[in-house]
This record gives C-alpha cells, sequence and structure tokens, in this order.
C-alpha cells in the first residue's frame, strides 16, 4: 500500500512538475526578452524553488560563517544533471549569472538569449602541445 502511494505521489509531482514548467518558463523568457532580467530576478527565483518543490527534494543551504551574500561572489560548481540549476539559483542569494560555453552563443535564438541574460561566454581549452 506504501509503495502504491509512493508511485501516485511520484506521478502527480511529474504532472505538475510538466505543467509548471511549460506554461512559466517561457514566460521567464519573454519577460527576459522584454525586460532587464535583474527586474525579475524573484519571478526566476520563485521559479526555481517550485521546481526544487515539485521534485520532492528538499533544499537545505548551509553558509560558511563570514560569508557575506551582499557581495559580488563566484561560485564554481559543475552541475551534473538537469536540476542542478534550479537548486543553486535557490541556494546562491546574489544576483546569478552563469558561464556559458563560447559556442553555445552562435546557436541561433538560444546564444542571443544567454547573451541576454548576462551569461559570460567561455572559450574552449585548447590541448597544449607535448
Amino acid at each position: 500500500m506504501k509503495h502504491a502511494l509512493l508511485v501516485l505521489r511520484s506521478a502527480i509531482l511529474w504532472v505538475l512538475s510538466i505543467l509548471h514548467f511549460f506554461i512559466a518558463a517561457p514566460i521567464l523568457v519573454l519577460l527576459g526578452v522584454l525586460l532587464d532580467p535583474r527586474k525579475h530576478d524573484w519571478l526566476q527565483r520563485a521559479f526555481c524553488r517550485r521546481i526544487a518543490f515539485l521534485s520532492g527534494a528538499r533544499v537545505k543551504v548551509q553558509r560558511s560563517p563570514g560569508f557575506d551574500p551582499h557581495r559580488t561572489c563566484f561560485f564554481m560548481v559543475n552541475h551534473v544533471n538537469l536540476f542542478d540549476p534550479f537548486f543553486l539559483y535557490c541556494a546562491i542569494p546574489q544576483y546569478v549569472r552563469g558561464w556559458e560555453l563560447e559556442s553555445h552563443f552562435k546557436i541561433p535564438a538560444y546564444g542571443w538569449l544567454m547573451k541576454r541574460f548576462g551569461n559570460v561566454p567561455v572559450p574552449t581549452c585548447a590541448a597544449l602541445p607535448t
């Protein structure tokens, strides 16, 4: 019985997550095209918090003593799945912009959006001759 309830809960969360994502994400992209992304950063954070909630995960943030959320910081992370950016956005208190592979900026529409949202192009590292 418990397993059946967990399966049902999971199915409901998947449906809600898909509906939430495909309704909210285009609205946020449109806002990003029309407005300065800093103006609706709170909406993006709320979107990411709902993604985290609907995934069934709990986000627990522990900051180091002396961390000042009002200073500009670099957070170096290597996200390994599609959920990582959403959870990172929930945890990082500052205005967040990412580093993006330079070649991604050449992709039509997507590249323009990444530039518009303030992401920073990073060149591909060439192998050093041996």
